[in-house]
């Protein structure tokens, strides 16, 4: 009985030993190309959740949670959070000089369009060019180099909760201006087929800037994975196809670390 309980207790062990570990990927962009609606396939967000843990040789699984931005701001407040924090950037985070979490090399280039009202067709040379106007933000989202100028009242800054109400706002005439992504404005544009003649796109974009991955440095066995994955994903056939498909362009390996 002893060397069956024994032989059980090795078997059971080595089931543990072998389970991936399940880990959370959060996202807080909940519009295109990182979240497609129902009747489309293929949001890059779940599909990045699938080819992390595909790519990772059986160590880890990774489940998509979509969260608000606010409630990253609080977990990132706990010493030993866990889990990867997606699309993000540094100085999104005042973690400029990388040192607070682990993040990844660039996984993704994107950009901040400027969107005007039609009939007001600026291009963009700063916080300048909204002084005196109505600037359609999203929630919990900093646009850091603005922030004096919304402070003080320069810049009337209106906020929704998705990037479709800020269009449908432009197009109204209920804003003046408002900040796309580069990697959203493609699908905006099937959605809303009249968005290029009821806005005017600014020639300059308001920044570029990469996405990245981050981590709790705590967790160093997920901090290494992280670090490894953009180099894992330009070589996975599947992620390139579907970038491919969206449009979108890669970040170089070696990519730029600040927007």
């Amino acid at each position: 009985m002893r060397a069956l309980l024994l032989l059980l207790a090795s078997f059971w062990l080595a089931i543990a030993e072998a389970a991936p570990r399940a880990v959370v990927l959060y996202g807080y962009y909940e519009y295109p190309p990182f979240v497609l609606p129902e009747e489309f396939s293929g949001g890059l967000s779940p599909l990045l959740a699938e080819r992390m843990g595909a790519l990772s040789g059986g160590r880890f699984t990774f489940t998509l949670q979509m969260v608000p931005r606010k409630r990253i701001s609080s977990l990132l407040e706990e010493p030993q959070w866990r889990g990867v924090v997606s699309w993000a950037n540094p100085v999104w985070f005042a973690d400029e000089r990388q040192q607070r979490y682990s993040w990844s090399p660039a996984l993704l280039r994107d950009a901040d369009l400027v969107l005007f009202r039609a009939d007001l067709p600026l291009e963009w040379e700063g916080p300048q060019t909204l002084q005196g106007r109505r600037l359609g933000g999203l929630l919990g989202h900093r646009y850091a180099e603005l922030d004096d100028w919304i402070a003080d009242g320069r810049i009337a800054r209106e906020d929704v909760s998705t990037l479709e109400a800020n269009v449908r706002k432009l197009m109204a005439g209920r804003i003046d201006a408002t900040f796309i992504p580069a990697s959203a404005y493609g699908w905006l544009k099937r959605q809303h087929p009249d968005l290029p003649v009821r806005s005017y796109r600014s020639s300059k974009p308001r920044n570029a800037y990469d996405r990245f991955l981050f981590t709790n440095p705590a967790d160093a066995e997920l901090a290494a994975y992280v670090k490894a994955l953009p180099a894992l994903l330009a070589g996975d056939p599947v992620w390139r196809k579907r970038l491919d498909e969206l449009g979108l362009e890669p970040a170089p390996i070696s990519g730029s670390k600040s927007p």
